[in-house]
């Protein structure tokens, strides 16, 4: 009886020590059955948000828990950071709200994100912070996703969204829209802010800025595609036709990338 009760208070504290672990790494997992540690940690990015609700969660297409986790900044500063993580077969599926089924296996495609959960229209102020390590691999000529703008139609709930703006990593440059934000973005911290007006009317614009430079500016026209009311933020890494980065190198499989993100804030004014 002895033994019984002591195998059984071992395993609780084996148990209880493995929480701690992963409550400290801040890892969020669809398919746990606890939570709470990332929902605490994701609650403080939910309220970087000023005029406007937001709520960033990871997507349910994320395969392993592992892929977003909440780590100290690699360049020693206090901000709150989120690792992103993909290695090859690092694919989800899901259910779309037509009802069909979306799957990245089937199309080539790695992904580990985080999106809004709550719509986004109207005038709209957003900022985050980026980093690629030093040992970060360009994978071009696939596509490689570093935060993006989905659209969505709110009215109809069983319509799927629809990718339609994004940043991407190009040879260790990032870009929106063919172009070139950064020349290098390795190593460093790089600031991103978005001012938009996400409208079906011709009042609506589009700018982005880079460590404070404006780089892209579109002005009078319709954000907002017919059919949809409103966009949706995804950050992280998402990776497009792999087959073409595999055949170019004469590889079976991608490398592993990491990216880091902080700073997170969307606001009805300019945050500054």
């Amino acid at each position: 009886m002895k033994k019984f009760v002591f195998c059984k208070l071992f395993l609780i504290v084996f148990g209880a020590l493995v929480a701690m672990q992963t409550s400290s790494a801040g890892n969020w997992n669809k398919n746990s059955g606890s939570k709470k540690s990332g929902d605490e940690q994701y609650t403080k990015i939910d309220r970087a948000g000023k005029g406007i609700q937001w709520r960033l969660r990871p997507t349910s297409l994320i395969s392993r828990a592992e892929q977003i986790v909440f780590v100290p900044d690699p360049l020693g500063g206090d901000d709150q950071v989120i690792r992103f993580e993909v290695s090859d077969g690092d694919c989800g599926e899901n259910k779309q709200p037509d009802g069909s089924k979306w799957s990245d296996c089937d199309g080539g495609k790695d992904r580990a994100e985080i999106n809004n959960r709550l719509p986004e229209r109207g005038e709209i102020w957003y900022q985050w912070e980026i980093f690629f390590p030093e040992d970060y691999l360009s994978i071009f000529p696939a596509k490689n996703i570093h935060s993006q703008y989905k659209l969505i139609s709110e009215k109809n709930k069983k319509k799927n969204s629809r990718k339609y703006l994004f940043f991407e990593e190009i040879k260790y440059g990032l870009f929106f829209r063919g172009k070139k934000l950064v020349d290098d973005v390795r190593g460093k911290w790089t600031k991103i802010q978005v001012h938009a007006n996400w409208t079906t009317e011709k009042s609506g614009f589009l700018r982005v800025y880079a460590n404070g430079e404006l780089k892209f500016r579109n002005d009078g026209y319709a954000t907002l595609r017919p059919g949809y009311d409103a966009v949706r933020t995804h950050h992280g890494i998402y990776r497009i036709d792999l087959y073409r980065y595999l055949k170019s190198r004469n590889l079976r499989a991608a490398p592993k990338q990491t990216v880091l993100y902080k700073n997170f804030s969307i606001s009805r004014t300019d945050p500054n």
